[in-house]
Parts: C-alpha cells; structure tokens; sequence
C-alpha cells in the first residue's frame, strides 16, 4: 500500500478497510475515529465563537480549536503510520525459514517490527485521550446547541483510545523484550484509567447539558 488512504474520497477509504488485504486495519480505524472526534470537537467551537452567553470563553475556545487542528493531522498521520508499521511486521513474518541462520534473521526482523508496529497505536492512544479531554472541556464550556456534538467527539476519542490500545496490547504479546514491554504496558494501563475517567467525566457533563444516555449501570 504505497499510496496514502487518508486523504483520497471518503467512499474510497472504506473500499479500502472493507477489502480483503489487511491493510489498512483496526489500528488506523482507531486512529482515524480520533481523528473525526478532534474535527468534530473543533466545529463545537466553530459554533461557540461569537455567540452571546460564551463571551468569557472566547479565548480557551480559539486555544481548543487551533489544538483540535493539530490533532486531527496528528491522528491521520498515525493511521498511515500504523498501516506502514504493519506492512514491516508482514515483511519480516514473509522471510524465508530454511535454515537455522535464516531463521534467526527473521525472528530478528520479527521481534524489531513488532516494536515498531507498537509505537503508532500507543501514540494514537495517548492522542485520543487528549481529544477526548478536548471533547470534554466543550461540552463543558461550549454551544449547548451543540452539546451533543461535543459529547459524539468525547465518545468517538475515547473509542479510538481504546482501540488503539487494543493494538498495542496483541503486539506487546509478540515482544520478547520484558523490560520493554513492562515499560509501555505500564504507560498503556495509564491511559486505560485516562480513558476509563473520560468517559465517567463525559456521562456526568451530557447530564448536566440535559443530554439523556445510559442507564448509570451500564455507563463504566
């Protein structure tokens, strides 16, 4: 997959997850669901500008909006950087095993794309959960016209988080290198709890918005 699937027609983008090839995959979906979540935080503010009633947060809602752009390019270049990263895995796991030395080599090659196919889903991991707190912090502050909106954007990063996690977790579970692995499994339990607080913090807000949702049981 040399050409980027990011920037080509939306349809077109779902031709390509829809297909049989396994890039592009769950990690850059992940990715790519930040990414609408930060777009999408960044239109509450578009909304929120130069209302009446939102005067005292015109500058937090100009600093959000501008940080919500940054992200968004941000998440897309994850999603081509994890379907990049899975390309190597696919290589390495393709090496010949005749001998004993080729063997080594691609247990070699293996172990080193299984760390690099780790670091764009962790990246868009700690991504989303920064959208997800932008999320929050509008449907807090911004247009009540569009809270529903802010909260979609919340919901959408913290599923992103959670997917990309996901995918940090099963490549993690090919790395033979423990203290590595202990390493960004503690960094990704952190953002587990990140999320987990999220979407607690995002249930009370809508609440508070006169949004309806979920019964409190099922909300965690």
């Amino acid at each position: 997959m040399s050409e980027s699937f990011t920037t080509v027609p939306f349809p077109e983008m779902l031709g390509r997850f829809s297909s049989k090839e396994p890039i592009p995959g769950g990690g850059s979906a992940s990715a790519i669901a930040g990414a609408l979540a930060a777009a999408l935080g960044e239109m509450v503010g578009a909304l929120t500008l130069g209302k009446k009633g939102y005067e005292s947060h015109q500058g937090e809602i100009e600093t959000l909006r501008a940080e919500a752009r940054v992200l968004t390019r941000r998440l897309l270049a994850a999603a081509e950087e994890d379907a990049e990263a899975y390309q190597g895995v696919m290589a390495a796991m393709g090496l010949p095993k005749d001998t004993d030395q080729a063997k080594a080599t691609r247990r070699e090659a293996m172990q080193s794309a299984f760390i690099g196919a780790t670091e764009p889903p962790l990246q868009a991991a700690r991504t989303c959960l920064a959208v997800g707190r932008l999320g929050l912090r509008m449907l807090i502050i911004g247009n009540r016209n569009a809270s529903s909106d802010a909260a979609v954007a919340t919901l959408l990063a913290i599923a992103g988080g959670e997917g990309s996690l996901l995918n940090v977790a099963i490549n993690l579970s090919s790395i033979q290198d423990a203290d590595l692995t202990a390493r960004l499994r503690a960094e990704a339990e952190g953002i587990w709890a990140g999320l987990s607080n999220l979407r607690r913090d995002m249930w009370t807000a809508a609440h508070h918005a006169g949004l309806e949702g979920p019964p409190a049981e099922v909300r965690a």
